[in-house]
């Protein structure tokens, strides 16, 4: 059942590659303004000759997910004033999204040490109703019901981040503080892609430890993945703004940082030292 479910991941996966790199080539090849204007709305003040610059374009076409854009729309505005470097603010602002999901990925830990213990169990279950998938399924889904464990767990934490990387990406790419943007050394503009790809391949470089770090500590993650997302997320961040690469860098570097420093097996599986 587990392999099943990771088969059609798989598949999305997959199937997200190749829209990606149609839609890519398609733009490609298109005529592009040399100077992309970002939609800033000019705003007199009355009794006065100052101009304000008012970024309206961060929360148009955003539907539900303004509720998540407005609050770290501000958060990092005020990252920003405080540390007067908008790269170093995009990384509290990732390192506190990261602390708040913690304690999911612990409980992802755990999910993934609970279906290490129980393959053996699986095993068993296959080879007595081989002929019969139905009743297999059935007793293996009361397996995972007597063991609390939910095969699902591991995907849940990528769901629950679909809605921050959504919010990051409008962010970072209309945002207007982001144009001109330095966060030093060879990245000058965060609003523009990483003019030697650096930061994307690092970026993929850790999310491939991370996957392999994983896949030797219980995790059921089929070989195919431990390849396929680093390279996907790799090839998607590089004509993306150097800013939302700098997010998933720093993401990832926490993802792995965390997996190394937590996994003990008394700890995720509940039991005290």
């Amino acid at each position: 059942m587990d392999q099943e479910i990771y088969r059609i991941v798989l598949v999305l996966v997959l199937s997200g590659c190749i829209l990606f790199s149609w839609q890519y080539y398609q733009g490609y090849f298109k005529e592009k303004p040399l100077n992309p204007v970002k939609v800033i709305e000019k705003v007199e003040k009355p009794k006065t000759n100052k101009t304000i610059r008012k970024d309206l374009s961060v929360y148009e076409n955003c539907g539900r997910l303004k509720i998540i854009v407005f609050p770290l729309y501000k958060t990092l505005e005020f990252l920003n004033k405080k540390t007067g470097n908008l790269g170093i603010a995009l990384i509290f602002l990732t390192l506190g999204i990261r602390t708040l999901l913690s304690p999911l990925m612990l409980k992802q830990m755990q999910s993934s040490k609970k279906m290490k213990t129980l393959q053996g169990d699986i095993k068993k279950i296959k080879t007595q109703y081989s002929e019969n998938p139905i009743e297999m399924q059935k007793a293996v889904g009361e397996l995972f019901k007597d063991n609390c464990v939910n095969p699902l767990g591991s995907i849940g934490l990528l769901i629950i981040q679909i809605p921050f990387f959504f919010a990051l990406y409008k962010i970072v790419r209309e945002a207007h503080i982001f144009s001109g943007a330095s966060l030093g050394l060879w990245v000058q503009d965060l609003g523009v892609a990483d003019p030697y790809f650096i930061l994307p391949i690092i970026a993929g470089i850790i999310m491939f430890l991370d996957s392999l770090f994983q896949g030797t500590t219980g995790s059921q993650m089929p070989k195919g993945l431990i390849y396929v997302f680093p390279i996907f997320f790799a090839c998607f961040l590089l004509n993306q703004p150097a800013g939302l690469a700098l997010y998933f860098l720093v993401g990832n570097i926490v993802q792995l940082g965390f997996n190394i420093t937590t996994y003990k097996p008394s700890r995720i599986t509940g039991e005290r030292l």
